[in-house]
């Protein structure tokens, strides 16, 4: 009883600021106030931050998933293939990351429609909303790996994009 008594002595005696910290009040400052506004406006910024990208991450999966059910799994004609191409190279050009890795590489669509080609040939595997050779176009990582390996093997170059969507 007597501990929890001096216990409430010393809380009544303190202020407690918005990151948790207790201060005692003869020590209490402007400048732990400055330090936890700050903290508090970080903390916005990184929610600011994250409800960005999860607004661009929607919109790439609505994206794909249209692509994906136009154009997976069928024998595309090669008006077709420039369709497709065409607005998964309009995605990658407006989106801000992918526009990077684009310029990086100096990459156009033609680039993009001889990758989509060669990832046809082992690639060729729809699970749920992914489809390899549509959806790696649409990532940083399997773009800048296609883009960075255009030559590659098409079965090394499938099997490593069907490993970073997990098929």
């Amino acid at each position: 009883l007597k501990l929890v008594e001096t216990l409430i002595g010393m809380i009544s005696r303190c202020e407690i600021l918005n990151n948790g910290v207790i201060i005692p009040m003869k020590d209490l400052r402007k400048g732990a106030l400055w330090v936890s506004y700050f903290l508090l406006l970080v903390l916005m910024i990184f929610i600011i931050y994250f409800a960005w990208e999860m607004k661009r991450s929607l919109h790439r999966s609505s994206v794909t998933n249209e692509l994906v059910q136009r154009y997976a799994e069928k024998s595309l004609s090669t008006e077709e293939q420039g369709e497709l191409i065409a607005a998964i190279y309009a995605y990658c050009a407006s989106d801000w990351k992918l526009k990077r890795i684009i310029r990086r590489y100096g990459a156009a669509e033609e680039d993009f429609l001889k990758i989509y080609r060669r990832l046809r040939v082992w690639g060729d595997i729809r699970k749920r909303r992914r489809y390899v050779p549509i959806s790696s176009f649409f990532y940083v990582y399997t773009l800048e790996y296609l883009l960075k390996h255009p030559e590659e093997d098409e079965k090394k170059m499938a099997l490593k994009c069907l490993k970073f969507f997990h098929m």
